[in-house]
């Protein structure tokens, strides 16, 4: 009997979460990005994935999204020192998007008569739909046409579990695929493709991990870039309450890093990160005084593995 409740608990978590929508399609609000390198296989899909990507190196580039949204546009723009990197304008009409524009290092692709539109979120497991979509682009080489033959095709393909960074949880993906038709000065120059993944937290429905790759062979631009929430905007984002079961004594910090922790708090592991969510010491234990004179001076995050989940907090190393 007790394993038929277990076993009826535990269909009834996965079909929960197997139903859990993605709310928005944008990033949380101030969200910065670490911006990742190295290859990945994202082929999978389907129910209860489980996507490991802690192979990705974290490199020193910090993107910042700003949202900008009237009564029927949006805008999200991607900048690193307030330079404008990436960008995606986007319509409104009684709660559906559609993409109207895009903007990255290579092209810039304008939809100005036939917008894409992907759909009135939120969106379930299983989401899948295909329009058609026309316009212009411009590129570093070219300037013509998106013919009306193009297609974007938006899916919430996948849910499961992902660790990438300093994240680790359940995740629900939205895929968006544009395949473009294009010509110049009226001639067919064949296809490009935009392919973009984009993984949700299942718990705070923060827009945790993305990729996109552009492939337009005649223009010989293939790009790919991946971006994680820096563990900047994780640990800003933490909840007050948990968050307050420990502190940081005497910050900043000289040689050695003191906690004052609560009574009910048991610590499995203890991680230091740098800005850029790269570990830079791990502590197999819950000592609450840690030696940390040989890392450079600069801001760092503590993470805290722990029974109520983990924990993140700033500090200083003179």
């Amino acid at each position: 009997m007790k394993t038929r409740l277990l076993s009826l608990t535990l269909l009834v978590t996965q079909l929960y979460f197997g139903q859990t929508p993605i709310e928005q399609f944008r990033s949380a609000v101030d969200a910065q990005y670490t911006v990742l390198s190295g290859t990945i296989d994202q082929s999978p899909s389907g129910a209860d994935q489980t996507w490991n990507f802690t192979n990705l190196t974290a490199t020193t580039t910090l993107l910042t999204d700003t949202y900008t949204e009237t009564a029927t546009t949006a805008i999200l723009e991607t900048s690193e020192d307030d330079v404008p990197q990436s960008g995606i304008a986007l319509s409104i009409t009684e709660g559906e998007l559609a993409i109207t524009g895009g903007l990255s290092q290579e092209v810039t692709l304008a939809y100005s008569q036939d917008a894409a539109v992907m759909g009135t979120f939120p969106l379930e497991f299983n989401y899948n739909f295909t329009d058609n979509l026309q316009g212009t682009f411009t590129s570093t080489m070219f300037n013509g046409d998106i013919l009306p033959t193009s297609t974007i095709t938006t899916s919430v393909d996948a849910w499961g579990t992902l660790q990438v960074g300093t994240f680790e949880g359940e995740v629900t993906r939205l895929k968006i695929e544009q395949t473009l038709d294009l010509s110049v000065e009226g001639f067919s120059i064949g296809q490009g493709v935009q392919t973009t993944y984009l993984y949700y937290d299942a718990a705070s429905e923060d827009l945790v991990f993305r990729t996109t790759r552009l492939n337009i062979p005649f223009a010989d631009i293939d790009e790919t870039v991946m971006e994680a929430l820096s563990i900047l905007t994780l640990s800003d984002r933490s909840i007050d309450a948990p968050k307050a079961a420990f502190s940081i004594l005497e910050n900043p910090v000289r040689n050695v890093l003191k906690l004052s922790v609560s009574n009910h708090l048991a610590i499995s592991a203890i991680r230091i990160l740098d800005v850029s969510g790269r570990l830079v010491k791990r502590i197999a234990n819950d000592d609450p005084y840690m030696n940390i004179g040989a890392l450079h001076s600069g801001t760092y995050i503590i993470s805290l593995d722990t029974n109520v989940g983990a924990l993140t907090s700033k500090f200083i190393k003179e």
